[in-house]
């Protein structure tokens, strides 16, 4: 018996040019996927940029509000008498009285001990957009550092102090300070080339007001 079936002048495969389509529409799809991807995966850096910021920016205005607010601070009669030092908008220097250099490390009369003496501001030759704490370090259970630098915070655009005296009035006398206000602005690490305002840089404006117990 004979077999039936197509003829084989009926059977077709693909021409050329339907090949030449076929792959340019392929392309075409591939493209456009690698530039979704690509888009989607500058957004997710652009994030993870921001959420640092973010955090860093946040990291550092709690440490400087939980230390702020102990300026003065001075339980056992210590010379000179703590409180704010300085006081401009750039700079803060306050003295608190909370520690001693021998154990029990209880506060003792002066103010020459780890984190009794501590300056806010930002870095400028040789510490760049970044937060700088001037302060003690314990090097020892028996001993302090000198007053040295150390970065409390990199990528900070800005940091800018105003004090305000009872009465919520803005003022420069540093007895008469009794809250103070603490704006800190941080940036990216990295610049993004679609963000044209300040260099590229995102930023991130954080505004506290911590008000120190003992003054």
């Amino acid at each position: 018996m004979k077999e039936m079936g197509m003829p084989l002048s009926g059977c077709r495969g693909f021409s050329l040019i339907e090949l030449l389509i076929a792959m340019g529409v392929g392309l075409i799809v591939l493209a456009a996927s690698y530039e979704f991807f690509a888009e989607q995966n500058k957004a997710y850096k652009v994030q993870e940029q921001v959420a640092e910021m973010q955090q860093n920016v946040r990291t550092a205005m709690e440490t400087m509000i939980r230390e702020i607010r102990m300026a003065g601070f001075d339980p056992a009669g210590a010379a000179p008498t703590p409180g704010i030092m300085t006081a401009t908008s750039a700079t803060i220097r306050f003295t608190q009285n909370i520690t001693s250099t021998n154990p029990p490390y209880a506060p003792d009369t002066d103010v020459l001990d780890p984190n009794e003496d501590i300056t806010y501001f930002l870095g400028e030759t040789g510490y760049p957009h970044r937060l700088i704490r001037y302060a003690r370090e314990r090097t020892s259970a028996t001993s302090a550092s000198s007053l040295q630098n150390a970065i409390l915070a990199d990528n900070i655009q800005s940091v800018t102090f105003q004090y305000y005296d009872a009465g919520d009035a803005v003022t420069a006398v540093l007895a008469n300070i009794r809250k103070i206000q603490i704006t800190l602005v941080g940036r990216t690490s990295k610049p993004d080339p679609d963000y044209v305002p300040n260099g590229g840089y995102r930023t991130f404006q954080l505004v506290s007001q911590v008000v120190p117990r003992n003054l």
